[in-house]
């Protein structure tokens, strides 16, 4: 650059910069803006708990219904099976978790969206 010649920045000569949504976009540890507010009482002892129930079932795989009881159980201490949406809440995370299109869910398609989307 010669004498008297003055740098611009990118921004300065036009270079369109990503914004910050689009940096998020990218970015894989962005908290999930739908983090479902039940799975805040899920740990680690509660989840080797519900795994060892899913075991139980044929091939480790549970219907939807079957899924609303187990959970149902497992969060029995916490009194938050009495809210007005909990039945709704599990039935959408049973369908989440699910990506196949089977009627069924493993427990590895549980933990692999809890993973994915709401452990922050």
């Amino acid at each position: 650059m010669g004498p008297g010649r003055i740098r611009r920045n990118k921004a300065q000569r036009g270079v369109k910069l990503p914004t910050k949504e689009a940096i998020e976009m990218g970015n894989i540890f962005t908290e999930d803006k739908n983090k479902m507010e039940l799975l805040q009482y899920l740990d680690s002892v509660k989840l080797l708990r519900i795994s060892k129930i899913f075991q139980h079932y044929p091939d480790g795989e549970v219907l939807c219904n079957e899924f609303i009881d187990l959970m149902t159980e497992s969060f029995n201490e916490y009194r938050i099976e009495m809210r007005d949406d909990f039945v709704q809440q599990l039935v959408d995370l049973f369908f989440r978790c699910k990506k196949t299109t089977s009627k069924r869910l493993k427990f590895e398609q549980l933990t692999a969206y809890l993973i994915e989307h709401e452990i922050s």
